[in-house]
């Protein structure tokens, strides 16, 4: 085996025995899942996977889908308000992102109350860990 030049590849050629045993459809997902499945397969691994780990990726999504929603919004929202002729395509467009942007601020209300969220001093306190399950556990 060849040494992996960092410790995030390391953990990662460590895991790969293991990725088919923990889920066993995943040489029949699309390649993009595959690699959100390594990923979290990493954070299994290295013993970090835990509820709040599930908080921050989901956070992390939301908030970076609202930010790329948000400004297709205020581009198409532009291209409205300057235009001499509207495209009703422009309108239909302008609908489902301002619904959209609607959504993704419900989820992220919704995160926020997951359980578990409601540590002292705004602290999180996801404590369940999901750990990898070894010979004799």
């Amino acid at each position: 085996m060849d040494i992996p030049a960092t410790p995030e590849a390391l953990f990662e050629a460590l895991a790969e025995p293991s990725l088919r045993e923990v889920f066993p459809a995943y040489d029949k997902l699309k390649p993009r899942n595959q690699k959100m499945v390594k990923l979290l397969h990493t954070e299994l691994t290295k013993g970090e996977l835990s509820d709040a780990t599930f908080l921050e990726f989901s956070a992390f999504i939301a908030v970076l889908w609202r930010q790329f929603n948000g400004a297709a919004l205020n581009a198409r929202q532009q291209q409205i308000e300057t235009e001499d002729e509207i495209d009703t395509d422009w309108v239909d467009a302008a609908v489902h992102l301002a619904r959209m942007d609607q959504y993704l601020n419900s989820l992220l209300g919704l995160l926020e109350t997951m359980p578990g969220q409601d540590g002292e001093a705004g602290e999180r306190c996801c404590d369940s860990h999901y750990l990898l399950q070894g010979p004799g556990d």
